[in-house]
């Protein structure tokens, strides 16, 4: 295959996956493979011959412009990391089914992990909750000898790839996807330690609470309980896609781009078919502070498409860095945050009470990264990475319950560096533009930034605004433990 046949062959690819999107794939699970008319359609792009096209590719485009060996270099990338989950994918299809098949049994039903989930979280009985925690455990660790048996899989694909190790793998995505898994790292331990005692502080009050030692499905419960179902009204959504942006200047409804409609299925998402041609908003009509952040996440990720330059190459238009796309998520989720925005557009008067515990979200997050480097390096999940595990997030695991939390890491990254970055951003914009959500130059200045796409990285962008190494100084004091 030639290099323009490729591209064109992925711009159809990632159209089919966003349309598989909108249909439900990945309703229940976000790590759900592929479905497989579209893994058998476009196997071709993740096979050897197809990474072997893009690092011809590569070599030839050494000395060419920026955006054709970045793109080159995401496109590879992407390339290999489906390769690899090619090669795992029966083991990946049988996970799914395990934890989407009705194989639970409670109160005269069958219920399948993920449903049994949402069912404890909401459970309000701590005994009934328990109980129902302690089935979905029994589920998880009867599946950890299949995650061992991916883990290893995985390290006999990254071989065929040519790379000696897991990490030399990961490392391999560098240019693609910004800074050194070293450096991530060392973010992540001293974001850690910068946030230890403030985080032993409140899993000890949260403990004291529920009279005993919290397990996962504690912490979700709490999560859930962010609430607002009568401040946060499903029926003000519809309002709020224009609402949002018009002071920005962003008219919705005279973007012919960007398709914007509630979805019967209870699920939120904003679907890139084709950037930035075709982009779709299909949101959940659900009540909650929740619902109106998974809402605002989508609605930033569909209009950073829409406005995404069609100047650039297919690749960094609609691949690139995921953690670009999380930074307008989060920066518009926050809103939630606003105390201003909040009166403005919803009429609530304090907020705080829904607010969720973010410290904990990202305590998570970094430790999930941590620990997933030191498995890809050989250490087997077990006592030891499971006691340190929950020593710092203040929970009790099994063995089982940390191999699935390793599952996430890829997502882990994203979220984290996402967050480092947009508490600069957001005090930027309100330095400049005061309330930057009431300023037409803020849209103008974020209109901008979206019109690069994927052109860069998340850390690229941060020093294209201004930033440098964003550092943890702004995300400490936005969680309030800065010392």
């Amino acid at each position: 295959m030639k290099f323009e046949e490729y591209r064109v062959e992925y711009a159809e690819f990632h159209a089919a996956r966003e349309s598989a999107r909108l249909d439900g794939w990945r309703r229940d699970l976000p790590d759900e493979p592929l479905p497989e008319r579209i893994f058998d359609r476009f196997s071709d792009l993740f096979s050897i011959s197809g990474v072997e096209t893009l690092r011809r590719e590569r070599n030839r485009v050494a000395t060419a412009a920026e955006n054709e060996r970045r793109g080159v270099a995401v496109l590879l990338a992407e390339a290999e990391r489906r390769f690899v989950a090619a090669w795992v994918r029966p083991l990946s299809v049988e996970l799914a089914r395990a934890r989407t098949r009705p194989f639970i049994s409670w109160n005269d039903e069958k219920l399948s992990a993920v449903t049994a989930a949402a069912r404890a979280t909401a459970e309000s009985d701590p005994i009934r909750r328990a109980d129902l925690h302690r089935r979905l455990v029994a589920l998880t660790d009867s599946i950890a000898d299949l995650r061992a048996e991916r883990r290893e899989k995985v390290a006999e694909a990254v071989g065929k790839l040519g790379y000696d190790t897991v990490h030399s793998f990961l490392k391999a995505a560098q240019p693609a996807f910004g800074p050194t898994p070293e450096h991530l790292l060392s973010t992540c331990e001293r974001f850690l330690d910068a946030t230890d005692e403030e985080a032993r502080r409140r899993a000890a009050s949260f403990a004291l609470r529920l009279s005993g030692n919290p397990t996962a499905t504690d912490l979700a419960r709490l999560d859930a309980r962010a609430g607002g179902e009568n401040e946060f009204p499903a029926r003000r959504l519809k309002s709020l896609v224009s609402d949002a942006l018009r002071p920005f200047g962003i008219r919705t409804w005279q973007q012919p781009n960007f398709d914007a409609r509630a979805t019967a299925d209870g699920t939120t998402v904003a679907a890139r078919i084709r950037v930035p041609g075709d982009i779709r908003l299909r949101y959940a009509e659900r009540s909650g502070r929740r619902a109106f952040a998974g809402f605002l996440d989508a609605l930033a990720r569909a209009q950073h498409a829409a406005w995404t330059s069609p100047d650039l190459p297919v690749e960094l238009r609609s691949g690139g860095d995921p953690a670009v796309a999380n930074l307008w998520g989060l920066l518009f989720e926050r809103l939630l945050d606003e105390p201003r925005w909040l009166g403005e557009c919803l009429d609530i008067v304090d907020g705080k009470r829904f607010t969720a515990d973010r410290l904990r979200r990202l305590r998570r997050d970094a430790l999930v990264l941590v620990t997933a480097w030191r498995v890809a390096g050989g250490m087997t999940p077990g006592e030891t990475l499971t006691a340190e595990f929950g020593e710092r997030m203040g929970i009790r695991l099994t063995d089982g319950e940390l191999a699935a939390e390793l599952d996430d890491a890829p997502g882990a990254a994203a979220r984290l560096r996402a967050a480092l970055v947009e508490a600069r951003l957001r005090d930027w914009l309100k330095t400049r533009y005061g309330a930057w959500w009431q300023s037409r130059r803020a849209g103008d200045a974020l209109i901008d930034l979206w019109n690069t796409g994927f052109r860069h990285s998340l850390d690229e962008l941060a020093a294209q605004i201004g930033f440098g190494d964003p550092g943890l100084d702004a995300l400490l004091e936005d969680l309030n433990v800065l010392r």
